[in-house]
């Protein structure tokens, strides 16, 4: 790195909106930097996200490396400022993207990374004479159930991972009650 120093900021968001905050704030802070590369990877509604720029660097040594690593380690809901203070040697472009690289890859080597996964909720609907079936069935399929309402029938919620393991799901509490249960979905890509 040749006497540049470059700095890592690195933050959780859930949005573009406190992506670009996130982005102006580091501006505003190191605003005596000659660049400050922002890189976001945010999810929203099954879909990735991506922005980055070089600001200032030459094109593609700075902010696509950045993204690519983030990429490479399939991180998401994330924000990256690298601010570099020019230290009076040029890298060149190799030496350039290898500085990016490693000085992200040294801060994620530290951070410590929160898994989180994508759940469809639905409302169970069925009998009282079927709640402990309904409730055993998705206990032993290690499926958590909160809100039970009592009216004439039972409601319950259900939080299922997104993946084809559902209609397996649906088809035992359909057998398990004699068909005689409503799953309806409530909510799509809830992150837990």
């Amino acid at each position: 790195m040749r006497k540049s120093i470059f700095i890592v900021n690195i933050k959780n968001v859930d949005s573009e909106v406190e992506a670009k905050k996130f982005i102006a704030e580091i501006n505003k802070k190191h605003n005596d930097a000659r660049h400050n590369v922002p890189v976001y990877r945010i999810i929203k509604e099954q879909k990735i996200f991506e922005s980055f720029s070089d600001n200032g660097e030459p094109k593609g040594t700075a902010g696509m490396p950045i993204l690519d690593i983030l990429r490479g380690r399939n991180l998401v809901n994330v924000c990256v400022v690298v601010t570099r203070y020019f230290g009076g040697t040029l890298l060149g472009t190799g030496g350039l993207m290898r500085a990016y690289s490693e000085a992200i890859i040294n801060v994620l080597e530290q951070c410590e990374f929160i898994t989180k996964k994508i759940y469809d909720k639905y409302e169970i609907v069925c009998n009282y004479s079927d709640l402990d079936k309904v409730k055993y069935k998705l206990l032993q399929n290690n499926i958590k159930f909160d809100n039970l309402i009592y009216t004439d029938k039972i409601k319950l919620n259900i939080f299922l991972e997104v993946s084809d393991y559902l209609e397996q799901i649906f088809n035992i509490l359909k057998d398990e009650t004699n068909n005689n249960i409503e799953i309806n979905l409530t909510d799509k890509n809830i992150y837990k």
